[in-house]
């Protein structure tokens, strides 16, 4: 999930790039990206300008997937929020997530 949410950020990366950003091993992103790959979830292609790297892409297959599992999360969290929380904290929660978008967009 994390791999193909770094590609859909960045469009396309290096495997050592991936292994940097997830704070492992290229060896061990390596293992992950043929893993992905051979679920048709992520593809190669040749870096534009360096013939000797190969960067790493999301598939439509992975694009959709990612999507599905997105909103199965968003799904679940809406039916958490209206079961478990009452008017009054389902109002703090909303102002409280307005604080947070107005601290992250500054």
């Amino acid at each position: 999930m994390s791999v193909l949410g770094l590609l859909t950020r960045n469009q396309a990366m290096s495997t050592n790039d991936l292994a940097a950003a997830e704070r492992m091993r290229p060896q061990s992103m390596t293992v992950i990206v043929r893993t992905l790959e051979e679920n048709g979830l992520v593809q190669r292609r040749p870096h534009p300008t360096d013939r000797r790297q190969t960067l790493i892409e999301k598939t439509e297959k992975g694009s959709q997937l990612l999507n599905e599992i997105l909103a199965m999360r968003e799904d679940w969290l809406a039916r958490v929020i209206a079961t478990r929380l009452d008017a009054t904290e389902r109002a703090e929660l909303k102002r409280g997530l307005e604080l947070i978008s107005r601290v992250i967009e500054d």
